[in-house]
């Protein structure tokens, strides 16, 4: 009789002969091999980027912020916001929400939701996801503001949501319904200009074409001789309708835009799905690649997964024929930059690896390792430092399965870029302290802001990230106040994962300041105080940003010798960027103003010798100036130090700019 109970008995019968298998297959048909795992001290040693930049890249302002204010923006009543997703560009973040019709205002007779009354909607919407801000369109992603949308999506869940209070699922949405062309509805809309002058996806005649035009409820037009129609104008419907057996389409499709020539795509990733049953829990699991869905003419091309492996997976000859059955093309560099790992198939294998990483017997029967995602929990795309500078990822925070005490197991990363499908999962286990959870973080920053918080009105936080800053860990968390359809961000947190110091502020940069990481204390022997102010932001070229300069000799020795005082501002950014900088000051101050530029590494400093002279006793000034740059869309990092008497005094924590 065998006793399971019985450590080698169980690791025969139980481990060898079922279990290790069953992890084998389950890690082979996911394709678990993708994660590569690291420590948790790797995140906080790797890091290569400033302070400054990296709260600078802190994503500020969620989705559900995003959705209120885009649709805000809005200027018809026809139109409303399909889905908004995270777009990465030109190395920065933006939310973006492409317009769609309002089928939840319409009233759904047959000429509105089947001809080209209601065919299109002209334009999409973007916000800045640090600053909050409305962007040009036009400026940040090369696209015309009227741009046609003719295959799209409906609204979305949240959008519904929030501007109607309710959503209703199944019911008919913009792009859901086939439309027959040539009918005199055709630019019939207010201030849209556009019109379809692509080919027809389909052409019926004779009995076909009446009885197709007729279940149209489009009985005036079922006696034409000839009908023309578009048919899957949703871009998911559109690919997932062409797609062989057992392939699956990401349920997040999201905008591409190739600036060089000014269009504008929907990208639809499309994964295997494929059961083979047996040891595997779960089916085989690979990024083919995307179809881009132009939304003009509807044309579809098929961009392969840069980081597709065809030669040494052992699962190639299973899902060979969906390579072989399709035109798939290289992906283009301006691609590259934009691509996604898709969401629903990344979270699938992490739902495997989540059990299927454990891979020793010891760990397996204790169930000591295995995961689950924290409340809330989601996969999120921000900007990141993983050891070769800011970067965009897909971040997803884990927790140690059936713990009450909400402890980090870590966190799974999937990286894009050059380094596009590579997978890291960054361990807590030996790291020899507990790593506080999303939810502990949230609690703690509430209890350390508990009396801010309170006077916030409609408080809801954000979503809480995570990021590398000071050379640890910290989760950022968002405060807004919500009154009707309006939200705000009225104050932030940071909060360190290892020993859960808490900074807060009315923003990112003012809650990374309250932390005071730099640690500056006065010296006890100062005679001298001084003030440097610096404006955040600034609107190119109009607005430059205001600076103030406070500097008083507080010495009451009037026989004391005065101070030789130098004030020095040190501005730089990445030398890709091209970027020069100009002072404005009174006259006095702009002819002795003594300026040096000079590469650093991987940026170019101008630094700025703005005061050079002695202060005696009493003595002091308050000078007012102005800094100004020379391209918009860039955020610009500073230093001020102050010398006194031929000896560095201060200097200040870098700090940036955001110049719109």
């Amino acid at each position: 009789m065998l006793n399971l109970n019985n450590t080698a008995v169980w690791t025969e019968q139980q481990w060898t002969k079922k279990y290790k298998r069953e992890v084998e297959w389950t890690r082979i048909a996911a394709g678990l091999d993708m994660f590569e795992e690291r420590p948790i001290l790797n995140f906080t040693e790797s890091s290569v980027t400033s302070d400054a930049l990296m709260v600078s890249q802190v994503r500020q302002f969620d989705q559900n912020f995003a959705v209120q204010y885009l649709a805000a923006s809005i200027g018809s009543t026809f139109e409303g916001l399909a889905d908004s997703d995270i777009i990465y560009i030109n190395n920065k973040e933006y939310w973006v929400a492409p317009k769609t019709v309002r089928f939840s205002e319409i009233a759904g007779d047959s000429v509105q939701t089947n001809t080209e009354l209601y065919d299109h909607v002209e334009g999409f919407l973007a916000m800045d996801t640090f600053t909050g801000d409305l962007v040009n369109v036009t400026s940040t992603f090369n696209i015309t503001e009227n741009y046609p949308i003719f295959f799209g999506e409906s609204e979305s869940q949240r959008y519904l949501e929030q501007t109607l209070g309710f959503f209703e699922e199944g019911s008919l949405g913009a792009y859901d319904s086939d439309i027959i062309l040539n009918t005199e509805w055709s630019n019939d809309i207010p201030n849209n200009i556009f019109q379809y002058e692509g080919e027809p996806d389909g052409t019926l005649t004779g009995i076909e074409g009446f009885w197709k035009t007729l279940n149209l409820g489009l009985f005036a037009y079922a006696f034409e001789t000839e009908h023309q129609y578009l048919i899957n104008r949703n871009v998911r419907n559109r690919v997932s309708e062409i797609l062989l057996p057992q392939l699956r389409i990401d349920n997040d499709p999201y905008l591409v835009f190739n600036m060089a020539e000014g269009k504008m795509y929907y990208a639809v990733s499309i994964y295997t799905y494929i059961n083979v049953g047996s040891y595997a829990q779960y089916p085989i699991l690979r990024f083919l690649g995307v179809s881009l869905v132009d939304v003009v003419s509807g044309e579809m091309t098929f961009y392969k997964n840069p980081s597709l492996d065809t030669v040494s997976d052992p699962t190639y000859p299973l899902w060979k024929i969906y390579i072989d059955q399709y035109n798939w093309q290289a992906t283009p560099p301006w691609l590259m930059e934009q691509l996604r790992y898709p969401e629903d198939l990344f979270e699938l294998q992490l739902e495997a690896n989540y059990i299927y990483h454990v891979q020793n017997s010891v760990s397996w029967r204790r169930a000591d390792d295995f995961h689950e995602r924290p409340e809330d929990g989601d996969l999120f795309y921000i900007e990141s430092d993983l050891g070769e500078g800011i970067e965009y990822i897909g971040l997803d925070l884990v927790e140690y399965k059936g713990l009450t005490a909400t402890l980090l197991a870590g966190m799974y990363v999937i990286r894009h870029g050059t380094h596009f499908g590579e997978a890291i999962f960054y361990y807590t286990r030996d790291s020899g302290v507990n790593l506080i959870g999303p939810r502990t973080a949230r609690e703690t920053y509430g209890s350390e802001a508990t009396q801010e918080i309170t006077l916030i009105s409609g408080a809801r936080n954000g979503n809480t990230l995570l990021y590398p800053i000071g050379g640890s860990i910290y989760y950022y968390i968002p405060t807004y106040s919500t009154a009707g359809s309006l939200q705000q961000l009225k104050l932030a947190g940071f909060v360190e994962a290892f020993d859960r110091d808490v900074g807060y502020g009315d923003n990112a940069q003012d809650a990374y300041d309250n932390l005071n990481l730099t640690g500056i204390e006065t010296p006890s022997n100062l005679t001298l105080s001084y003030n440097f102010e610096m404006e955040s932001s600034m609107n190119y070229p109009e607005d430059p940003a205001n600076f103030v300069i406070t500097i008083q000799n507080l010495d009451t020795n009037f026989s004391a010798p005065g101070v030789n005082v130098t004030v020095d501002l040190s501005i730089y950014t990445s030398t890709d960027l091209n970027v020069s900088y100009s002072l404005i000051l009174p006259p006095p101050y702009l002819l002795t103003l003594q300026n040096t530029t000079y590469i650093d590494g991987t940026y170019t400093r101008t630094n700025f010798t703005i005061i050079d002279t002695t202060f005696y006793f009493g003595e002091g000034l308050v000078l007012n100036g102005f800094l100004n740059t020379t391209k918009e869309n860039v955020i610009i990092f500073y230093v001020w130090t102050l010398i006194v008497n031929d000896a560095i005094f201060y200097t200040s924590p870098e700090n940036f700019i955001q110049v719109v």
